[in-house]
């Protein structure tokens, strides 16, 4: 099962396993850099940051996403 956390930038997922939850893929597309999303960059070091928050506001759900950005 593939979930997505997209931002004005970002666009992050993860295909998960359905009984355990655990990441079996991720990817992660940076819109500025990439717009047509050619290229994954979720193991490149310099986006490290950037995929542990989007995973955090992944598995925190649209609710917890909102409040995370200042939105809800």
């Amino acid at each position: 099962m593939g979930y997505t956390m997209r931002t004005e930038r970002f666009r992050y997922t993860e295909w998960q396993d359905r009984k355990s939850g655990r990441a079996l893929a991720r990817e992660l597309y940076d819109h500025e850099a990439d717009p047509d999303e050619n290229e994954n960059v979720v193991d490149e070091s310099r986006y490290g940051g950037q995929v542990g928050e989007l995973a955090a506001m992944l598995r925190a759900g649209w609710r917890g996403a909102m409040r995370r950005s200042g939105i809800g």
